[in-house]
């Protein structure tokens, strides 16, 4: 209504003056899509999604379905120049299954994604949400279907049910330039783990 629009072009001037004065680092009330106090989705960006669910079941960015049951931390994204890196630390004995989900921002952060679910951030606890890095713009949220982390600088979201479930949504802009358990994330599904 009135009042948000209000609201909005109030802090819109706010964030102008502060860039005016060299603060180039602040978040902002207008998403992604361009709407005010937004959460980004409501357009729709053009983007590809990995899963890893189960003990544990994947399916690739190109749309590979492959299992992998071992016990121990693998990568599931990496990006090639390692701005950043996302994976999961699978636990279990006969069956073994995602536990935990870490996400390692190059300079910025390192975030661990366990059960319930919790969020810890360079090894503290993250209480309060929605949770903005201001280094890279990531944000973290939390809601009934777990937790969103969304990199800032890639437009990567990671997707963290708190149980067994990770997903990784991709913007196309990224492809070529990933690797992991995610696949290569080119288009062809002949040549997910060369």
């Amino acid at each position: 209504g009135g009042d948000t629009l209000c609201a909005c072009q109030a802090v819109q001037a706010y964030e102008a003056l502060c860039r005016r004065r060299g603060v180039h680092r602040l978040g902002s009330v207008i998403d992604r899509c361009g709407l005010c106090f937004g959460d980004g989705s409501s357009c729709t960006e053009r983007s590809d999604t990995c899963i890893g669910f189960g003990d544990p079941h994947y399916r690739t960015f190109d749309g590979v379905s492959h299992d992998f049951q071992g016990k121990c931390e693998y990568v599931l994204v990496r990006e090639m120049n390692n701005a950043f890196k996302v994976t999961a630390r699978n636990v279990g004995e006969s069956v073994t299954y995602t536990r935990a989900v870490g996400i390692s921002i190059r300079g910025v952060a390192r975030l661990r994604l366990k059960g319930g679910p919790t969020v810890w951030l360079n090894d503290r606890e993250l209480t309060t949400f929605p949770y903005y890095i201001a280094d890279d713009g990531t944000t973290i949220s939390l809601s009934s279907g777990g937790v969103r982390v969304r990199l800032g600088n890639s437009g990567l979201q990671v997707v963290w049910d708190g149980v067994s479930t990770v997903q990784i949504i991709s913007p196309v802009s990224l492809r070529g330039e990933l690797n992991g358990l995610c696949g290569s994330y080119d288009g062809s599904r002949i040549d997910e783990f060369a």
